[in-house]
């Protein structure tokens, strides 16, 4: 049947930026259909991952890893405790992105003309070379594997602008 093609029971995926507001819903999404899903994040803290995963904090198919994807060094770590409890996995999703807080000053959330180049290049670095970092060190683990997947998320402001 076409369900069990397409099963991801107790296959091992990681979701970078699992505790943002796509992150969460790709990884519960993964961990309800039985996978075993390795969230890496910048920033696990316990409060923030109780708040974010109520409930399903001391779930067995959800693992919560501090990773700098930005950082080779991070994501090799990180894939190593991933190793360790679950095996090379077989999809990446690369999720993880930057975007200003609607709280953030002005110079932030106002015009193009004005956003800081120090933003830009934080937002380049977090979405292009982490993503391709991960494609380098996860990829490469799921390639010698010879099966698996990878996703790479991307946004609609990659077409048009926001107002």
């Amino acid at each position: 049947m076409a369900h069990d093609l397409f099963s991801v029971n107790e296959k091992v995926a990681i979701v970078t930026g699992g505790l943002g507001q796509l992150g969460r819903q790709f990884s519960l999404a993964l961990a309800d259909l039985g996978a075993k899903v390795a969230i890496f994040d910048i920033q696990v803290d316990e409060q923030w991952v109780a708040e974010r995963f109520a409930g399903r904090r001391n779930d067995d198919n959800l693992m919560f890893v501090q990773v700098d994807i930005t950082q080779r060094c991070s994501i090799e770590a990180g894939l190593s405790q991933v190793n360790a409890k679950w095996g090379v996995p077989h999809a990446l999703i690369n999720n993880a992105a930057l975007d200003a807080p609607p709280n953030a000053p002005v110079e932030e959330n106002g015009p193009f003309e004005s956003y800081p180049e120090s933003s830009w290049d934080k937002v380049i670095e977090v979405s292009v070379k982490g993503a391709f970092l991960c494609c380098q060190v996860v990829g490469g683990q799921i390639a010698v594997a010879g099966r698996g997947s990878i996703v790479n998320i991307g946004s609609i402001y990659g077409m048009v602008s926001p107002d």
